[in-house]
């Protein structure tokens, strides 16, 4: 993750800020309740890509052409 912050030239007194803006914004006892909700949306995402990737490598499902329907 600090690879990640030092490409998109995020550094402390940024994150600072941002801690700042959120404090005001939603105020401090109602952060946690945000964030926990922000983790539970980004691992319902994750899991969401991880199902269609999964998907899409598996080989297709075999059809059984015995049964005829009339």
């Amino acid at each position: 993750m600090h690879n990640a912050m030092q490409l998109a030239g995020i550094g402390t007194p940024e994150l600072m800020w941002v801690a700042l803006a959120a404090v005001l914004l939603f105020g401090g006892p109602r952060l946690p309740q945000l964030f926990r909700g922000l983790g539970e949306g980004l691992k319902e995402f994750k899991k969401a890509t991880r199902e269609l990737t999964e998907e899409e490598t598996a080989p297709p499902a075999r059809r059984d052409d015995t049964a005829t329907s009339a």
